[in-house]
């Protein structure tokens, strides 16, 4: 259904699915009233249609099981919106608008993708511990009340599948992130954690970690004990400024067996990466070293099994081990 056409009277009633689009961008005498007489529409689609008030009238389609309002201006849901107790997704990409959610959902519990932008958006719904049908979750937000919005509401969730960017960690406290139980998603393949402060210490207790890219934590000094992590394959150490030395603290006692990849990137203060002997990284295959002015020295990690050493924009290096 293209842009200002909707059903005639005759066929509303049949209506299963309702995509309308706006290619112009002008929306302005578009009435969304007739969503109430397509109460059997399984599929609604009114992405990008300038929608600054989602009409009360869609929680009426009550066999509703897919809607998009991606890309809309609106700054609420409807508070009824708990009504769609059929809801499998829901889409609600770039409504960068968005501020709150309705103040009930926990009769939402069909929902299996809630696909989402962070703009505004503080929190997740209230009830999302009941969404345990979930198995595609793009974000996921730590309120600023862990009672309420902390990491422990995803202990539920082992559906989920795929990736998930987990966002505002600054609020995240050390048995909370255990209750998250991310170990126990056998069909989580990535998870990417984004953080406003220090990187948080509780990083070591997610042990089957394999991939590790941190950048941009610029109020880190040093860096935690990562050698518990005996299944991380890759490190990408960048844009950390605070960062002036490296020393084998951040493997700590133990030797990083499975380590094979291992780059630092755009480190403008690191000077000297200190590390008693390659033994610490014995597997390691790759190890890049790129715009990093301040090193003057390249650290002792070149062992036996190393394949590719790549060198870049580092002017100071003046000697290896």
């Amino acid at each position: 259904i293209a842009h200002k056409v909707v059903p005639k009277n005759s066929y509303k009633k049949n209506v299963r699915t309702l995509i309308m689009s706006s290619k112009s961008g002008d929306t302005t005498k578009v009435s969304f009233d007739f969503l109430s007489d397509i109460k059997h529409a399984i599929v609604i689609d009114l992405s990008h249609m300038g929608i600054d008030n989602v009409p009360d009238s869609i929680c009426e389609v009550n066999r509703l099981r897919l809607l998009n309002l991606s890309g809309n201006p609106f700054l609420k849901l409807p508070n009824l919106f708990g009504q769609l107790t059929g809801l499998e997704t829901l889409k609600l990409e770039n409504c960068d608008r968005l501020k709150q959610w309705p103040k009930d959902m926990k009769n939402v519990v069909t929902l299996r993708h809630l696909l989402i932008s962070v703009w505004l958006l503080e929190n997740l719904p209230l009830e999302f511990s009941k969404f345990v049908n979930l198995e595609m979750l793009y974000v996921f937000i730590v309120g600023k009340s862990n009672k309420s919005y902390g990491t422990e509401h995803l202990k539920d969730q082992d559906m989920l599948r795929g990736s998930i960017c987990m966002v505002n960690l600054e609020n995240v406290r050390s048995h909370d992130a255990m209750e998250a139980s991310l170990h126990m998603k056998p069909f989580l393949d990535e998870v990417e954690f984004v953080w406003n402060a220090a990187f948080p210490d509780w990083l070591n207790t997610l042990p089957k970690l394999s991939v590790i890219h941190l950048m941009g934590c610029t109020k880190n000094s040093v860096l935690n004990d990562l050698g518990i992590l005996q299944h991380l394959e890759s490190l990408v150490i960048e844009d950390m400024h605070m960062l002036d030395i490296v020393s084998s603290r951040f493997s700590g006692l133990l030797c990083m067996e499975s380590l094979k990849i291992l780059k630092t990137k755009k480190m403008t203060t690191w000077g000297m990466f200190v590390v008693s002997d390659d033994r610490r990284f014995p597997n390691l295959l790759i190890h890049e070293i790129n715009n990093c002015h301040m090193l003057k020295e390249l650290p002792m990690l070149t062992g036996k099994k190393l394949e590719c050493l790549t060198i870049l924009q580092c002017p100071n290096i003046l000697s290896s081990p």
